[in-house]
């Protein structure tokens, strides 16, 4: 669906200060609109594709509120400071997502990748979780990162200790350029996600999301194992992941799945990382997921299907209601 001109027109950004760091919000819509979708960029993310991907998710009755990772080139030890501007972004009421215009009581926030995983581990404590179940109805993630796909924790155990021992010795080499990632890809038949050097990670900081990613499913199996059930959230979670994601792994957004109850998981078959971007049939899905979480209808998993299907029917076929 195109976006229409006065949608483009009402585009801005505004300043947002997080430990002394200046980032900027991109707003679409209008700020006064009765709905609002706070979204949270992946790694490296080019502003302007996810423009005009989100344009897509707007209309005159919502405004998106969007913010971006700081770009870190081939620096590591970022990851701290990302989640400081994940925590500042999403769970504070002092956010632009809150403080500019005229927000609603609730809104739904919408992740990619990196931020997917932040959104999450930050529920896992008590303040966020509470503050979340005050101002969201949900959240849905696009391709969450909570590991690296072919090189996973839980799935992938040969595979996982090579990467890590490649990945350490090769820090500052761009994931798909080392000669060793081209042979890994030219066996698996597989093509490397990123387009462009501006958006690729390096393979030190690969390994220091995925290791963040680590921390974060043991945490969750902690206070799983204790019983711990009140630092578990209970909002809504809906994930859209392909299952020829080369990033993010599927596998692992299904184990996610499997360990909190009100997430559900839709696989799209033959869908890689940018989901938004380049594949034309999620963002009606999305926009599905957004309305059910608004209206608090329950989200449920249903079986992938075909990419070629002319409207989504992802969360209830039974129904005649749909999002175009």
């Amino acid at each position: 669906m195109e976006s229409p001109p006065s949608l483009y027109a009402s585009r801005r950004e505004i300043p947002f200060t997080v430990k002394g760091l200046k980032i900027y919000c991109s707003i679409i819509g209008d700020p006064n609109a009765p709905k609002r979708i706070g979204h949270g960029m992946g790694f490296k993310s080019r502003m302007f594709d996810i423009e005009q991907s989100l344009f897509r998710l707007t209309d005159p009755d919502t405004c998106i509120i969007s913010i971006k990772l700081p770009n870190t080139f081939r620096n590591i030890n970022f990851i701290n400071t990302y989640n400081d501007v994940v925590k500042a972004f999403f769970f504070s009421e002092q956010s632009p997502l809150f403080q500019h215009g005229q927000a609603p009581d609730k809104i739904v926030g919408l992740t990619h990748s990196t931020s997917g995983l932040l959104v999450e581990e930050n529920l896992l404590y008590p303040k966020n979780n509470a503050f979340a179940a005050d101002r969201f109805h949900g959240f849905v993630h696009l391709a969450p990162f909570f590991d690296l796909a072919n090189a996973s924790r839980q799935y992938d155990g040969m595979l996982k200790s090579v990467y890590g021992l490649y990945a350490a010795n090769f820090p500052d080499v761009f994931l798909g350029d080392g000669l060793c990632d081209k042979a890994f890809l030219a066996i698996t038949g597989q093509s490397c996600p990123f387009t462009s050097s501006r958006r690729k990670p390096t393979h030190g900081q690969t390994l220091e999301i995925r290791n963040f990613a680590w921390e974060y499913q043991e945490l969750l199996e902690t206070i799983i194992q204790n019983e711990d059930e009140a630092r578990i959230s209970q909002l809504p979670r809906h994930i859209i992941i392909g299952d020829a994601d080369t990033v993010s792994c599927p596998k692992t957004a299904q184990w996610f799945c499997d360990h909190i109850p009100s997430a559900s998981i839709e696989v799209t078959p033959g869908a890689s990382h940018y989901l938004l971007s380049q594949e034309k049939e999620v963002p009606a899905r999305v926009r599905e997921a957004i309305t059910f979480m608004e209206t608090g209808r329950p989200l449920i998993t249903r079986p992938p299907i075909p990419r070629t299907s002319p409207r989504s029917q992802i969360l209830d076929p039974t129904l005649a209601y749909g999002v175009v």
